[in-house]
């Protein structure tokens, strides 16, 4: 019942996440380690979950690859599609359907047969790559030559195109170049704050327009994917220090909220809405001042470390589905939590509600923590003090 309570808290989440990588749902291969190799010849006939150091992919798998690596290559074939998270990642293989890449470094070197997203403050389209649909790439440095087969959407600092774009290109570049041999089918839209740079030699069918767009239409027209991911790793590094130095209190935190999801959201929005009205009260006098200050330095801290503890489960419950027998580290439950809720938060509406309810549920889960750390020590004190007499 634990479980099924969690997942029908979560099922939207999670069901945003299967919906960006198809057929996960049946994933049945699961695979940790330090390296792990897929040797020429080897056939994969299954999904495959993915958590190593480092992974070579030259074989075929069949269904899905799902990656969390700190480097990785692919130089087979996958039928399927592919979502990876890593510091490194190269394709140099075949995706049969589509790729979502977030990556430091990212070289496409291959073959997309649909939609390629990729999220990196480095990348590079070579010649010989190709995508079969839409290409969407956001980064600092961002160079493509090779063949997108529709439409190409690039947000960066430095912006090179070379290659041929079957259908209309979306730019935001500080600085853009389109240089020889491009060629662009579509129309080009650019927002910059200098003049794109276009060689002699590119060919270019439609119309090319600036658009002059300020700093409140683009919040509001758009997510600042590189501003969220930034706050996506201070919320990584925040919750492997906070799991590390408080140990006991994270373990508490997180098995009361897997336990007892909805007391844990209730107290949560207790908490969330009493906090303030108390801050409000003690300011109200002069001798409770300090005390209003003390108490909302807490809640803004309560507020920020609030959706560590729930993606640690979040991340928990989704590893438990694919390996039922395995349990989940903490640091890889907290990478793969935090990885969801920056794809669904920015969902109008959706992402919002989800957001409350994170924060409702991080809040009780740190209450429940502290109460459950606090009844530990009791518990272990309680024997000695009753057993052993007063020292006279």
């Amino acid at each position: 019942m634990r479980a099924r309570t969690w997942f029908f808290l979560l099922m939207m989440g999670f069901g945003w996440l299967t919906a960006l990588v198809p057929d996960t749902a049946s994933a049945s291969v699961f695979s940790g380690g330090k390296r792990h190799i897929i040797t020429p010849g080897d056939t994969i006939d299954d999904d495959l979950l993915l958590w190593t150091g480092e992974g070579a992919f030259d074989g075929v798998i069949t269904q899905d690859l799902i990656t969390f690596c700190r480097r990785y290559k692919l130089a087979g074939e996958v039928q399927g599609s592919v979502f990876s998270g890593s510091q490194y990642a190269t394709i140099r293989g075949t995706v049969q359907r589509s790729a979502r890449i977030f990556a430091q470094t990212a070289t496409i070197d291959g073959t997309i047969a649909n939609n390629l997203i990729v999220f990196a403050s480095d990348m590079e389209l070579s010649r010989n790559s190709r995508v079969g649909r839409d290409a969407t790439l956001i980064g600092n440095e961002i160079s493509t030559s090779g063949e997108i087969g529709r439409n190409l959407i690039v947000r960066g600092g430095q912006v090179i195109i070379s290659g041929k774009i079957g259908g209309d290109v979306d730019l935001n570049g500080n600085k853009i170049s389109i240089v020889a041999p491009a060629e662009i089918l579509g129309s080009v839209k650019y927002v910059s704050n200098e003049e794109i740079l276009i060689d002699s030699g590119v060919v270019i069918s439609g119309t090319i327009e600036r658009l002059k767009i300020d700093k409140k239409d683009a919040e509001e027209k758009g997510v600042n994917w590189p501003f969220r991911f930034v706050l996506f790793l201070c919320a990584l590094v925040t919750g492997l220090i906070i799991s590390a130095v408080f140990k006991q209190h994270t373990r508490h935190a997180v098995d009361q909220t897997w336990k007892n999801p909805l007391v844990t959201l209730g107290v949560g929005f207790i908490g969330f809405c009493i906090a303030p009205i108390a801050v409000l009260v003690l300011c109200l006098t002069i001798i409770g001042i300090p005390s209003g200050v003390i108490l909302l330095f807490a809640y803004t801290i309560f507020f920020y470390i609030a959706k560590i503890y729930v993606a640690i489960v979040l991340g928990r419950l989704v590893i438990r589905l694919f390996a039922k027998t395995a349990e989940p580290k903490t640091g890889w439950s907290l990478l793969l939590g935090l990885f969801i809720m920056f794809l669904v938060f920015p969902i109008p509406l959706l992402g919002f509600i989800l957001y409350l309810g994170t924060i409702f549920i991080g809040m009780g889960a740190i209450v429940l923590g502290l109460r459950a750390c606090r009844l530990a020590v009791t518990a272990s004190t309680a024997p000695q003090a009753s057993g052993t007499p007063p020292i006279a």
